[in-house]
């Protein structure tokens, strides 16, 4: 029994050897990680990196939660979404990108619910349709 315990211990000190953190150092208002891990932060601001070292999202943290702008990124760098937070909630104006950029939606949300007139969009930037969830969320 002695020898499997041994065994174990040494397969995780030689594994944990060859693995490669993608995060880089930040201070203890900051944080960041790799797709798989989110290191918490208490208050300032966030970045998140996918395991091929490209920004995955960005924001601010206040309290633990999110405030303001949040962006997020695909693997390849590309913007896919805007949205603005209050207090963790979602509050403001969202944004949703087509992998090449163009918007493909765009609206507000009032405390995590879609608000207003929201605009959607196709491939080549031309605008499909509009939903008004004036009424849905007053009901």
């Amino acid at each position: 029994m002695k020898i499997i315990n041994y065994f174990f211990c040494f397969s995780i000190v030689v594994s944990a050897s060859f693995c490669k953190n993608n995060s880089t150092p930040t201070d203890d208002k900051k944080t960041s990680s790799t797709i798989d891990t989110v290191t918490p932060v208490k208050d300032g601001p966030y970045t998140e990196y996918y395991s091929n070292g490209k920004l995955k999202a960005e924001g601010e943290i206040e309290n633990g939660l999110r405030e303001g702008t949040w962006i997020s990124y695909s693997a390849e760098g590309n913007i896919m979404s805007k949205c603005d937070y209050t207090k963790g909630v979602k509050n403001g104006n969202i944004e949703v990108f087509h992998p090449n950029g163009k918007t493909l939606y765009k609206g507000k949300f009032e405390n995590n619910k879609e608000a207003g007139v929201w605009e959607f969009y196709s491939n080549d930037g031309k605008k499909q349709k509009t939903k008004d969830y004036t009424l849905k969320n007053h009901l």
